[in-house]
């Protein structure tokens, strides 16, 4: 309907339950079902509507962020431990939802090489819970994400894959003064680091000899190193 001014029909933003109560139940009990299944199933589905959707159809100029919020609200909850955003090309006002899955335990965002240092490290800081994460190929996140993890997760953080990211010794020293239950630390490809002073960092950080490091050469200038206290 048109506005007072003569005004062009009111968007889905502006959509008032009150004023359609049927719609309103038939959500509720869709994110209920959403909220009610295990995380393999949630995240498949997740999957699903990501592919499906463009993001024309997320950034359509009359109905702004509306979709967007459909699907954070229905995905994105305090009883997500598990979620997974790998290899999708998920918009960044979708990604920046994330810390309302306040429970979150295990994090996957593999790929998003458009996810900045910045937007990450604000993620991160909103993560208490946080016990692994994988930003494999996320090309622009590097020290201020790790710092805030660190920072955020402490000793609840046990694995951690930074390959093919920016972080450097600053953001690797950080994590490793604050996480003292790291298990698995995996570096590929990261351009400012080097098997020396990763070896070194890990051995001055961990005190003890009672780690194994596994070095594999890629043929390059870069090394994957994997952390695992035995």
């Amino acid at each position: 309907t048109a506005g007072a001014g003569g005004g062009s029909a009111a968007s889905s933003v502006g959509w008032d339950p009150a004023r359609d109560p049927a719609r309103a139940d038939e959500s509720r009990h869709l994110r209920e079902f959403i909220q009610s299944l295990p995380s393999e199933v949630s995240n498949r589905l997740l999957r699903l509507v990501l592919e499906q959707t463009t993001h024309a159809s997320f950034d359509a100029p009359g109905d702004p962020g509306v979709s967007v919020l459909a699907v954070a609200a229905l995905f994105f909850h305090p009883n997500t431990t598990v979620l997974s955003l790998s290899g999708l090309n998920a918009p960044a006002v979708l990604v920046a939802r994330i810390p309302q899955c306040t429970a979150l335990v295990d994090l996957d965002l593999r790929s998003h090489a458009s996810l900045s240092d910045k937007n990450l490290a604000s993620i991160l800081a909103k993560l208490p819970s946080l016990q692994r994460l994988n930003v494999k190929g996320c090309t622009k996140v590097g020290d201020a994400a790790l710092i805030a993890l660190s920072k955020a997760s402490e000793e609840r953080l046990k694995v951690v894959n930074l390959s093919l990211t920016a972080v450097s010794i600053k953001g690797l020293t950080s994590v490793l003064a604050r996480c003292k239950n790291l298990e698995v630390l995996k570096l590929a490809n990261v351009q400012a680091l080097s098997d020396k002073n990763v070896a070194k960092l890990v051995s001055d950080a961990t005190g003890v000899s009672s780690f194994a490091l596994r070095l594999r050469n890629l043929g390059t200038d870069a090394t994957t190193l994997s952390l695992i206290h035995i």
